[in-house]
């Protein structure tokens, strides 16, 4: 006897969603006003240690694979002269991207990892390892369209030793 309720009893449990189907259970939750898919365009400015300063680009584009987390990658590049001496840096990171708020304002937060290429007229050329760690506040024009306000970072760089900078964008973000 007891062989034959362990059965039923799970035929029991598994026959309750099917119930609450037919009672007319409330419908599923809205699906998310959150893109798949962020695309930036950004004006850029970049301070490194030693008085490097320079003007340049930026863009991005964010995975969102949920309300909250997104992988983003940026690449951009800035171009600058110190002691008559043009230089430039081109960069490209890749990493998590945490939103904390929606609507009307995205507030984030990133750790971006990747590269950088560096060039000084008449001299070198330098690469290696870059770090970015920030975040950002987007206003929400329209389901489509935000306003990147500010987004800051700090930069590390590595190649013949550590340098450390800051960063800043603004720009549009479309979304798709």
């Amino acid at each position: 006897m007891k062989g034959r309720i362990f059965p039923i009893a799970w035929l029991a449990l598994l026959a309750l969603p099917l119930q609450a189907l037919a009672a007319g259970a409330p419908p599923p939750p809205p699906a998310s006003r959150v893109p798949f898919v962020q695309l930036s365009a950004n004006a850029r400015y970049v301070h490194l240690e030693g008085g490097f300063d320079a003007g340049g680009w930026g863009a991005d584009v964010a995975f969102n694979f949920t309300d909250f987390i997104a992988l983003a990658g940026e690449v951009g590049g800035v171009y600058g002269s110190k002691h008559g001496t043009s230089w430039n840096l081109h960069d490209f990171t890749l990493g998590p991207r945490i939103t904390f708020l929606r609507s009307p304002v995205d507030v984030y937060v990133h750790g971006l990892l990747g590269g950088y290429v560096s060039h000084a007229s008449g001299c070198c050329s330098n690469g290696n390892f870059e770090l970015a760690a920030g975040g950002g506040v987007d206003l929400n024009l329209n389901p489509l369209l935000s306003w990147r306000i500010v987004q800051g970072d700090y930069l590390g760089l590595a190649g013949g030793g550590w340098t450390n900078g800051f960063r800043l964008q603004t720009g549009l973000v479309f979304k798709f």
